[in-house]
């Protein structure tokens, strides 16, 4: 297609937008990669298909589960790298009311020579040692013929911005969804580009009359910053050593069966160009990055992290109260771990090539922790604080804690691969909870309530102290168990609504027993009250709310915890 608009020596040629599910599902990714990258099966990614531009992609990104039809005769893949002279535009027809939706783009990998201040070598190595003394394990080389120096590289998956997400879009426009019903449909445009003289040029084009865009028409415009300087600065190019990225949004419970529509053919409400321009290019100034904003600070900031507040005294409480009852069954010792220290964020991964879970700046960073092997006749308890309570769920202070619009914990079968970095095969499961004074509207509160139903069954709740009682509401336990013929005791009835059970199949309907299981607490953030959020051309992120972490009750005589 050539560009008609305000400025010659444009093209641009459209992509698509599939669900996970239709991109090759899971078990495309773990053929390939050996990772599902934590993807969500009640609630898959959606993938950005962009077209094959000039870029040298590594060998593994060239495979029929991460392609896509070619409707312009180009072919689209899941993958790409962008030129100084080009940008990616996404038109989104907003989706109905749910409880969040977010778009970003991924920094997916690097090579390795990054991290290694260039120096050559002979081969991929497995694992090196930097300048600064930092240790650093090579991802798997899937290369086919050991010419792609790229395919010896840092499977990242982190943020290098502030997503795009439904508080950003109101705050900025006012809205951040369609009605419930998909009336009233509105189109946003996010511009992901280094190239700040582009952007602006795009900018202008979006109010061209109607006809002399291609992109059709949006009511606001977002850029989407690649840095190329800075921290976060990206490796912006061509060539074999420059970053692969990859563009994703997220759409979590919809209200209503029109959300759910949306959600299974994205390609209908989302449009994908690959723009190049032949004018010079420009650069962004350096982005300023600002800490997030949250309404209930759950560890207090002091000193001792979380160690002396109200709520991580209440989980210790708890789960030294499961760990006495579950000691108490023959033949099994319990421990209990809890981790106080606030997790890595997002924006340290390209800078030192972490794998950064595919975390976002407008969310609490990803927990996730190993529970190891689950067998059967053996329980892994997982508690923590229900970070989404809102005005209704609670009357006692401290609560609510009213800290994000969604909350959900997740398990996943772990493995082992040459890298010796444990992976997400593929996330299986896992319940949820919606805050009903943010998002307007209930989702099935699957872990409202389920710290005091356990208790109750088990007939520990009089043994809590007046404390704990009273914040019950703010917290969730959810018990993992295998099925079992003869179920006799609380933790394996599912009928309770805390138990899951874990079939002994493979993903995405089980999790083997010789495999090891790992667990995963998301919560999206609620941005805090009167804090407004920065307009998205500042990133944020950069120091996240402190908010506790779970604790993990695992069978010492399998294994021990591990994270």
């Amino acid at each position: 297609m050539t560009y008609v608009g305000q400025q010659p020596g444009f093209t641009v040629t459209p992509g698509d937008a599939v669900s996970f599910t239709a991109s090759g599902g899971c078990a495309a990714y773990i053929d390939v990669l050996g990772s599902c990258f934590g993807n969500n099966p009640i609630t898959p990614y959606i993938i950005m298909q962009v077209p094959f531009g000039s870029e040298n992609l590594p060998d593994w990104t060239i495979n029929p589960a991460f392609e896509g039809p070619p409707p312009s005769g180009t072919s689209l893949d899941n993958f790409y790298q962008l030129s100084m002279n080009e940008a990616l535009i996404t038109v989104i027809t907003l989706p109905p009311v749910g409880a969040y939706w977010s778009f970003q783009t991924y920094l997916i990998e690097r090579d390795w020579t990054y991290y290694n201040n260039g120096e050559p070598t002979t081969g991929c190595p497995s694992a090196f040692t930097d300048a600064s003394g930092i240790q650093h394990v090579t991802t798997p080389v899937y290369d086919s013929d050991g010419t792609d120096p790229n395919d010896c590289g840092y499977d990242v998956f982190g943020e290098f911005n502030n997503s795009i997400n439904n508080a950003v879009v109101f705050n900025q426009f006012g809205q951040g969804f369609s009605n419930a019903n998909g009336s009233n449909p509105v189109a946003i445009a996010v511009i992901t580009t280094p190239n700040q003289a582009l952007y602006n040029t795009l900018k202008q084009d979006f109010s061209a009359p109607r006809g002399q865009s291609p992109f059709g028409s949006a009511s606001e415009i977002f850029p989407e910053v690649m840095p190329t300087s800075g921290k976060t600065s990206l490796n912006i190019g061509l060539q074999q050593t420059s970053d692969l990225f990859g563009s994703i949004m997220r759409y979590n419970v919809p209200e209503g069966p029109t959300g759910t529509v949306w959600q299974d053919n994205p390609g209908t409400y989302i449009n994908v160009y690959r723009v190049y321009s032949s004018a010079t290019p420009t650069s962004f100034p350096t982005p300023t990055i600002t800490a997030q904003s949250y309404n209930t600070d759950e560890c207090n900031l002091g000193s001792n992290g979380c160690a002396v507040t109200r709520y991580q005294s209440d989980l210790t409480e708890l789960s030294g109260l499961l760990v006495t009852y579950l000691n108490s069954l023959q033949g099994h010792i319990y421990t209990a771990a809890s981790a106080n220290s606030h997790p890595t964020n997002g924006f340290g991964c390209p800078e030192i090539g972490n794998f950064c879970q595919g975390s976002t700046n407008d969310n609490d960073s990803y927990r996730s922790y190993g529970i190891g092997l689950l067998p059967i006749g053996s329980y892994a308890i997982v508690v923590g604080a229900l970070h989404s309570t809102s005005a209704g769920d609670t009357a006692t202070p401290p609560g609510p804690l009213n800290n994000s619009v969604y909350t959900s914990v997740t398990w996943a079968d772990s493995a082992q691969y040459i890298t010796g970095i444990s992976e997400n095969e593929g996330v299986t499961g896992g319940p949820s909870q919606s805050n009903v004074s943010a998002t307007g509207f209930a989702s099935p509160p699957l872990l409202t309530g389920s710290a005091a139903a356990l208790l109750n069954k088990l007939n520990l709740y009089n043994e809590a102290s007046p404390q704990l009682q009273a914040d019950l509401p703010d917290l969730y336990a959810v018990v993992l168990s295998r099925p079992v013929s003869n179920c006799t005791i609380a933790l394996c009835n599912a009928k309770n609504g805390f138990v899951y059970l874990i079939n002994t199949s493979y993903p995405p309907n089980g999790i083997p027993p010789d495999d090891n299981i790992s667990v995963t607490e998301r919560a999206y953030l609620l941005p805090g009250t009167p804090d407004p959020l920065l307009p998205p051309t500042a990133l944020i992120g950069a120091s996240a709310p402190y908010l506790i972490g779970p604790t993990i009750i695992c069978d010492k005589t399998v294994n021990a915890c591990n994270w």
